[in-house]
């Protein structure tokens, strides 16, 4: 038997997940997305769009839209993505980015790493140390 969710009342499966990325100059924006996703976009469906697919099935995809002035900020957003060597990627943003923070852990459970990008978005890479046997909280 299927277990019943929230969306069981309408949407039905859901295929794909897109998130829109609010910045107000899609050029100043690009960098960061570029050094932290470790590639440029994949599409750019208008002036005012590029983005990133990060997974083909369910699709996931990143999106990077160009509100107007001043607007982007005020609805500025959080992306998780989960890492399997955030210490790793640590090192790497480290010499590509400014004021990358050390990351947070809490042993045995998780390791974060919180990135703001010029509009204040938030994008924090993570890694689940219960499933990686906590091997990342005794590195540093």
């Amino acid at each position: 038997m299927r277990r019943a969710s929230a969306w069981d009342d309408g949407l039905g499966e859901v295929i794909g997940v897109t998130i829109d990325v609010p910045v107000a100059d899609l050029a100043r924006a690009l960098p960061f997305y570029e050094t932290v996703l470790r590639r440029g976009p994949d599409l750019r469906p208008d002036p005012r769009t590029m983005e990133w697919i990060l997974h083909r099935a369910p699709e996931i995809a990143v999106r990077l839209v160009v509100y107007p002035a001043g607007d982007a900020g005020r609805r500025s957003v959080r992306i998780g993505l989960g890492v399997a060597d955030l210490d790793a990627e640590y090192q790497r943003l480290r010499g590509s980015l400014e004021d990358v923070p050390p990351v947070q852990r809490k042993p045995g459970v998780i390791a974060l790493l919180e990135l703001h990008d010029i509009d204040g978005n938030l994008v924090v890479l993570w890694q689940d140390l219960l499933a990686t046997g906590g091997a990342a909280s005794r590195r540093r």
